[in-house]
């Protein structure tokens, strides 16, 4: 054919060329194509090589890039695939040293294509021709004869073999990979017991994520199509992924130390996460950049919570203090103390100035928010150092039927009831205006770690130390559904602005995504895998849009967020600032804004849709334990 009076007129460099841009799949740039080439050219040479291919219409320019025709693409990708089968079949490689059949960092469809269309034939034809049993031993004797032959040993050979081995799926145990360059291996996943890979070097390779258990999840307020989800384990990490499609945003770096509560802003825009680094961070879902940072608490932060309006933040600490930040200028606006213990727990009511605190102490604290006068209560703060005029904040009630700490607490999305959920095993619902108990509810055996109404206001949504989630009928008290699962205890859960899809997350290092359907039956969607640092905290974008993310915050100060759709192991976004725990996540209404507090003492504010840390705040030295959003905003409740 002309296409191959073409090729073999071709020099080694341009077809060479050819076969990266074959492996690419799309347009690249020629400063990447040239440093793919195993033996960096002189850019003279490559680049008159380039345009020679162009000349011949082998080769098309696109802006900046390169890439292949169709017809020519298709013609390279079956030369490749014959030279390498050819290669391996008779002990001589030359391609196979020269050419990556897989890029690990690709995007993930174009590695599919990769597998789909390099991969899967020369596998599939070796099988063929060799038989299983002897294409094994093949390709034994192939990686003996790499490690004993040094100029071969930095190839992409090493690579392709493990990844040509993993893909027909091969028992590779005791394989010895010692001393070779391991180039664009694909290792997510992938199981290699007892396999030497000792002095072996991994250049662009991708291993799976090491997240660690789940200690914080949070998902963005809007439905799930435009969501987001933040994940907070014990590594520091802040992962986000698209909720729509769990392709990765962002992974915010800037906690230490575990995350155990994540929370977005009302509008999504901004990730709020504390950790048990004593910072409490706040990040732009946008950029992934941080936006802000508080620090000062002495021993961490437990929990945070953004107010409905998204300006103010509360944390909640191990020093067992409540406290409320203006996280848009970093002051600290109240400082409340009337727990025994550390500070878990925080709610905003979702219509009026009231917070919810819960401790270890088994209390829970209802509070007025933002009134020089009150009729009734206890003044327990008069003070605002942003604005200089006095704030109130009054104890309205204090409850105190659980008998071991309280873990988690919620509001119903019309105010009038609020829920508890304690280490007695038990949920209590209270009446707001005159806390009276109005139910317990029992069915858990294990601590209640995590609540949640749904947006309807119809069902109540628990996860607990018994590995179980449960959702009780509200009108009667009964379990109508319980989602099996975590093999742990569960830390957090969140669900869409439009209540269609759960995440929950905790102690097994796993995400697992739900489609929340009580009438029917929740169904088990998709697991993710690969964490090492438990979830303390989860908050979902509270825009009612189908790509809104899930937000976790971790045992090591991370905030992740997720998307929905797809929610592979690869993280996504990942906020990092604090440096301890991220124990609480909470969104502004709007979902612009996302507040973590952290045990490590700080508040953070992130901007939702970039990831950028807008501000950090310090409590003073006091581990900050929940957020709540309040009617004046994001308030950190200490």
């Amino acid at each position: 054919t002309v296409l191959d009076q073409h090729f073999a007129r071709l020099t080694d460099l341009e077809q060479q060329i050819l076969f990266w841009l074959a492996v690419e799949r799309e347009p690249i740039p020629p400063q990447s194509l040239r440093e793919n080439l195993l033996h960096l050219p002189r850019q003279r040479d490559f680049l008159e090589a380039l345009r020679g291919l162009q000349r011949h219409s082998l080769v098309e320019r696109q802006g900046n890039d390169y890439t292949l025709q169709n017809v020519v693409t298709e013609y390279v990708t079956e030369r490749l695939v014959e030279f390498v089968i050819a290669e391996i079949v008779s002990g001589q490689l030359n391609r196979f040293h020269q050419q990556a059949l897989l890029k690990a960092q690709a995007k993930e469809y174009v590695r599919e294509s990769q597998m789909r269309l390099l991969l899967t034939p020369i596998g599939d034809r070796l099988l063929s021709q060799l038989g299983r049993t002897q294409l094994k031993v093949q390709l034994q004797i192939l990686l003996d004869e790499l490690r004993q032959h040094p100029p071969y040993n930095t190839s992409y050979a090493g690579g392709n073999l493990l990844n040509l081995l993993l893909h027909l799926k091969m028992d590779v145990t005791g394989y010895d990979f010692s001393t070779l360059h391991i180039r664009q291996a694909y290792l997510k996943g992938a199981k290699l017991p007892s396999v030497n890979f000792t002095a072996a070097d991994f250049p662009h390779t991708a291993f799976t994520e090491d997240f660690g258990h789940i200690f914080s999840l949070a998902i963005s307020p809007r439905g799930a199509a435009q969501s987001l989800l933040a994940a907070g384990g014990n590594t520091g990490e802040i992962r986000l992924w698209r909720l729509v499609d769990t392709q990765p945003v962002a992974v915010l770096r800037g906690h230490q130390r575990m995350v155990p509560s994540l929370a977005f802003s009302p509008d999504g825009e901004y990730l709020a996460s504390v950790s048990m680094d004593r910072t409490l961070r706040v990040w732009s879902t946008a950029t992934g950049q941080e936006v802000a940072v508080f620090g000062g608490s002495e021993t961490g932060f437990l929990a945070i919570a953004f107010s409905p309006d998204g300006e103010l933040l509360a944390s909640g600490d191990r020093g067992n203090m409540v406290r409320l930040w203006h996280w848009r200028s970093g002051q600290a606006v109240a400082t409340l103390k009337a727990h025994g213990d550390w500070v878990h727990a925080l709610a905003f009511h979702p219509t009026q100035p009231l917070l919810a605190s819960g401790s270890h102490d088994g209390a829970i604290c209802l509070w007025r928010l933002g009134h020089t006068t009150e009729p009734t209560g206890e003044l327990a703060q008069l003070d605002n150092p942003a604005t200089d005029q006095p704030i109130a904040v009054t104890l309205l009630h204090r409850l105190h039927l659980h008998t071991q700490m309280i873990w988690s607490l919620a509001f119903h999305p019309d105010g009038t009831q609020l829920a508890s959920g304690s280490g007695d095993q038990t949920i209590r619902l209270w009446d707001v205006a005159s806390g009276e108990l109005l139910q317990t509810l029992h069915g858990h055996t294990g601590h209640v770690r995590a609540l949640l109404f749904t947006p309807d206001g119809k069902w109540l949504i628990s996860g607990g130390a018994d590995h179980l989630l449960r959702v009780w009928n509200l009108a009667d008290g009964r379990i109508i559904d319980t989602l099996r699962g975590h093999t742990n205890v569960i830390w957090s859960i969140a669900l869409s602005g439009d209540g269609t899809l759960l995440a929950s997350g905790g102690v097994d290092d796993t995400i697992r995504l739900w489609h929340f359907d009580p009438a029917r039956g929740s169904q088990a969607l998709r697991t993710l895998h690969g964490f090492v640092a438990p979830i303390h905290a989860i908050a979902c974008d509270p825009r009612l849009d189908a790509a809104a993310p899930i937000v976790t915050g971790d045992g090591q100060g991370n905030i992740r967020f997720w998307s929905m759709a797809v929610m592979e192991s690869a993280s996504h976004v990942l906020l990092t600032g604090h440096k301890e725990t991220v124990v609480a996540l909470l969104f502004t209404p709007d979902g612009s804004r996302l507040a973590s507090a952290s045990t490590d003492g700080t508040l953070c504010i992130w901007d939702s849709t970039s990831g950028e840390m807008l501000d950090m705040v310090a409590t003073g030295g006091q581990p900050l334990a929940c957020l709540t959003m309040g009617p004046r905003g994001v308030q950190l409740v200490g």
